[in-house]
């Protein structure tokens, strides 16, 4: 069973994370930090880091997706409340800006959905399997077959 990556299990990982992703210092001034070896720290960066830093942009992304479109939203809700203001006070062109802002921020989300739309469809089709669950079993007997026969052979010519 493989061990635990040192990094991983370690106290500081947050801020070991933040320093290689930010590169402050080297492998094995932040394996000296924080009392680990350099090889540790290399191997982590490398094989760990990469996926954690995906999750936080992930992360980041969503959130800043959310802002964007409760501004939108936000954007709406002014555009209708000037509006009304404006047709109240006789102010028609303003009206008609107003209702041309709420046009624009309505083709904007539009287009976000048309590109999550896009994106949903562009996905790989989920794989399907090759083999039936039967012919999987008979190639591993086979398999397991043809190892037993090799083991037998093996141990004719060179007995334990």
């Amino acid at each position: 069973m493989p061990r635990a990556c040192s990094v991983c299990t370690h106290r500081d990982r947050t801020e070991i994370d933040q320093a290689l992703a930010a590169n402050r210092g080297t492998f094995r001034g932040v394996a000296r930090q924080h009392r680990l070896s350099p090889d540790a720290v290399e191997r982590h960066a490398k094989a760990h880091l990469p996926a954690t830093v995906a999750l936080a942009v992930k992360a980041e992304e969503v959130t800043r997706a959310d802002d964007l479109l409760s501004l939108l939203r936000e954007a709406v809700g002014d555009a209708r409340r000037l509006r009304d203001k404006a047709e109240k006070d006789g102010d028609f062109r303003c009206a008609v800006a107003a209702v041309r802002t709420m046009g624009d921020v309505v083709e904007t989300l539009a287009s976000i959905g048309e590109r999550l739309a896009r994106a949903e469809n562009m996905k790989p089709p989920a794989p399907t399997p090759v083999l039936t669950d039967g012919e999987l079993a008979g190639a591993i007997e086979a398999l397991l077959g043809r190892a037993a026969a090799r083991k037998e052979t093996s141990d004719v010519v060179r007995p334990n």
